[in-house]
């Protein structure tokens, strides 16, 4: 009997097992991956918040000033094209029905021009945009 209890208290000085339940160990795992997961999650939104923004941007800023632009060149090709009709005709029905659409036409490029200075920010466009407006200029001084 005596060998007995020596044995048992061999066993009992062994260290123990480490404490906690499986489920206690699982739940922690699994605390530990809804963790990551939240931020992934977040790290995923404020991602897609910054691009939303730089495409807020970029379609109120960069698209608006390329329509601008489209626009303004639309209106100069058909104002060139009206004034070379108008000095190649001999009609002068032409001018009556051409030259209000001239002034007409050249108001909008005025107006256009005067929008697209506040929006170019390069050094390089404003100095194309000025370069249009003193050609404007002399288009409008010509035609008088």
């Amino acid at each position: 009997m005596k060998v007995m209890l020596s044995m048992s208290n061999a066993y009992s000085s062994q260290p123990s097992p480490p404490s906690g339940s499986f489920s206690q160990k699982i739940g922690a795992v699994l605390t530990l991956v809804l963790a990551v997961a939240m931020l992934g999650s977040t790290i995923g939104y404020w991602s897609l918040w910054r691009v939303s923004i730089d495409t807020e941007r970029m379609v109120t800023e960069v698209m608006m000033t390329e329509r601008l632009a489209a626009e303004l060149q639309r209106h100069i090709w058909v104002n060139v094209a009206r004034s070379k009709a108008f000095a190649l005709s001999s009609e002068p029905q032409v001018g009556d029905a051409l030259v209000p659409e001239i002034n007409q036409t050249a108001l909008q490029v005025d107006v256009l021009l005067k929008n697209l200075s506040g929006m170019l920010k390069t050094p390089e466009d404003q100095a194309i945009l000025a370069s249009m407006t003193q050609a404007n200029t002399l288009f409008v001084k010509a035609r008088q």
